[in-house]
């Protein structure tokens, strides 16, 4: 096949597409709109819904870690030597551990 043929072809399937797009834009209004307020109110209330989800699980997870370092806070306090003695051997076994290949 030629390039003028090949480029005739082009032009055809271009008139094809365009005449196809034309055709589906004078249809959108009339269905598409619809649908398209529908989907976006979906996605906008979902998309809020994910949003209170989300802040919930990090206001949660903030306030657990929160007692979590008062009560690490704590024990440390009550226990200062086993506390050393305890970083100190998570130190050497951590210095082991990386050292060995």
């Amino acid at each position: 096949m030629s390039t003028q043929q090949e480029v005739k072809n082009m032009k055809a399937d271009i008139a094809q597409i365009k005449t196809m797009l034309a055709d589906q834009l004078e249809d959108m209004p009339a269905n598409g709109n619809n649908k398209v307020m529908v989907v976006r109110d979906e996605l906008q209330r979902v998309a809020n819904q994910a949003g209170k989800d989300v802040r919930a699980f990090f206001s949660t997870k903030g306030k657990q870690l929160g007692d979590t370092k008062v009560a690490c806070e704590t024990a440390i306090k009550d226990r200062p030597l086993t506390s050393a003695a305890v970083a100190f051997a998570s130190g050497m076994l951590l210095t082991i551990l990386l050292k060995r290949k």
